[in-house]
């Protein structure tokens, strides 16, 4: 599940310093909201999910009237237990993704940014640099 989210988060990154004009600007930006806001409403509903079905296993394992099966039933728990774990982890990835990007859309219309952003860049010396870069 984990390599799931990895994934997702890769295939929707963008560089934070777009070249090119406001409006292709805001067009990215607003991509990235509905993504990343679809994707954490998907984990959110999956996370639910495997919330119930822990509960219903528990509720078996705590009802099994032999061991193999309360054993089965605890392991299976534990596993519905750690997929929705991770679940809520992404949701809350995400949604923190949705409101970065809700931000960097209100920031993009102004001509002073209120939020730094991060820059990766190849420098003329054959060196890269790295750093915060705020727009004055």
């Amino acid at each position: 599940m984990s390599h799931i989210i990895l994934i997702l988060v890769c295939s929707t990154s963008t560089p934070d310093s777009i070249p090119g004009s406001s409006h292709f600007q805001q067009q990215l930006y607003k991509k990235q909201i509905a993504v990343n806001g679809l994707l954490s409403v998907g984990l959110i509903a999956t996370a639910g999910i495997y919330w119930e079905k822990g509960n219903n296993a528990y509720d078996r394992y705590q009802n099994s009237a032999t061991t193999t099966d309360a054993l089965h039933y605890w392991e299976q728990m534990e596993k519905y237990d750690r997929i929705r774990n991770v679940c809520a982890l992404g949701a809350l990835f995400f949604i923190g993704r949705t409101i970065y990007y809700y931000a960097k859309l209100m920031d993009s219309n102004r001509t002073v940014g209120s939020l730094p952003s991060l820059d990766l860049q190849y420098t003329h010396t054959g060196t890269i640099s790295f750093g915060l870069t705020k727009r004055f």
